[in-house]
């Protein structure tokens, strides 16, 4: 959240410095003047972020499928989920949620829970 607020900040004074140049749009992702970003162009960025901090080869969109999975796991609703990935529910659990060891277990024991009280 720091670094969000941050980033907020920086955005306003890159709009104040603009003199009215600045459009708006309420995007995190954006350059100088507040155009958004090509994703092209992030990618690309975070490409080689990724050699320079000598991470193994990983894609922008390998970050989404990891976040998803995780909040899954951590038991947020797929609805909740979903809509924050601006998604339907069935197309994240098909492209998103994938199967982490021990998930079936995990699932089996909450079931058994929830019916033996």
């Amino acid at each position: 959240m720091a670094l969000l607020r941050a980033h907020k900040t920086r955005q306003g004074r890159q709009c104040w410095e603009a003199h009215g140049a600045y459009q708006n749009g309420g995007d995190v992702l954006a350059d100088d003047l507040g155009h958004p970003l090509h994703p092209d162009n992030l990618s690309k960025s975070f490409r080689v972020a990724v050699v320079q901090s000598g991470l193994p080869q990983l894609r922008l969109h390998d970050c989404r499928h990891t976040a998803a999975s995780h909040l899954l796991m951590a038991g947020v609703p797929v609805q909740v989920v979903a809509s924050n990935f601006g998604i339907e529910p069935a197309v994240l659990m098909r492209t998103y949620a994938h199967f982490f060891p021990g998930m079936a277990e995990d699932a089996l024991a909450n079931q058994s829970r929830s019916f033996l009280g």
